[in-house]
């Protein structure tokens, strides 16, 4: 698998709603790589596919309705693991405000979650360093949200025109903090490219996942 990034000056697209697919049946597969930090273990079912500390599997996200959340319609992405079993559901909205993300769903945690606002994602004018926050009103998260820059990306897919995000989550839960840093590489028309997270309690790492698009397919 070959992954190439170059973040020179590229042309990034003008204000306006963001391209990103929202059509019934539109379909990502994606390679998922996780690594868990020492000491922590995978679960019961992801345990009998990994070999160590490390897990390679399939996912299959694909759009299979349209909500309507605040006023606003929202494209329901569910996502399958080894073509079957459930891992998670989202909620994403794409027009004038950028891309939106109101709801999440964790099939293996158990749990869900409400965004109080939904997250921005990404703005209309997606310009190399331009930044923003969001803050649940209602749980105690937080994340900060940049544009480190734009340029070619190869992954098994194809070759992409990718604008790189930089996001940095903290999560208290359980008396402590816990910090999600996460690249995201997103294509107008197809969406998120490629994404690698860490999560971390302080120094202590938890586990490191990256997702690769492997193919895409849209709504016919």
């Amino acid at each position: 698998m070959t992954l190439v990034l170059a973040l020179a000056a590229a042309p990034l697209p003008a204000a306006g709603p963001i391209d990103f697919p929202t059509a019934l049946k539109t379909r990502w597969t994606y390679h998922l790589h996780q690594e868990m930090g020492e000491g922590v273990h995978f679960g019961e079912a992801d345990a009998k596919l990994a070999k160590g500390n490390v897990l390679d599997t399939s996912v299959v996200a694909t759009i299979t309705g349209v909500e309507v959340i605040g006023g606003v319609k929202y494209a329901r992405v569910e996502s399958l693991r080894e073509g079957s079993r459930p891992w998670l559901t989202e909620w994403y909205a794409s027009g004038p405000a950028g891309l939106l993300l109101a709801k999440i769903v964790d099939a293996e945690g158990g749990s869900e979650n409400a965004m109080n606002p939904p997250q921005k994602l990404l703005l209309p004018t997606l310009q190399p360093g331009a930044s923003w926050t969001w803050k649940d009103t209602k749980n105690p998260i937080s994340m900060s949200i940049r544009i480190v820059g734009a340029g070619p990306m190869q992954v098994p897919a194809g070759n992409f025109q990718a604008i790189e995000t930089a996001h940095d989550t903290a999560l208290g839960t359980q008396g402590l903090i816990i910090h999600v840093k996460q690249k995201r590489w997103y294509t107008a028309g197809v969406g998120y490219i490629k994404q690698d997270s860490e999560t971390r309690a302080g120094t202590r790492l938890f586990s490191h996942v990256i997702l690769t698009l492997e193919k895409f397919e849209p709504a016919q």
